[in-house]
């Protein structure tokens, strides 16, 4: 679910948001994977984890 507060809506193009001078990963799936046996994280909880690592 989301929550609209937190985001803005944005009225331009798609490639207007991108730098071409940037590398970018996307992370993107249903969640499937985050049961067991498997229990990969979700990308929310991947994020906060290298946010956490990377700008303590």
């Amino acid at each position: 679910m989301v929550n609209d507060e937190f985001f803005d809506l944005f009225e331009g193009n798609f490639t207007d948001l991108l730098s071409h001078d940037e590398k970018y990963t996307f992370l993107a799936g249903a969640g499937i994977s985050m049961d067991a046996p498997t229990k990969i994280p979700s990308a929310r909880e991947i994020v906060r984890t290298m946010l956490e690592l990377c700008a303590p």
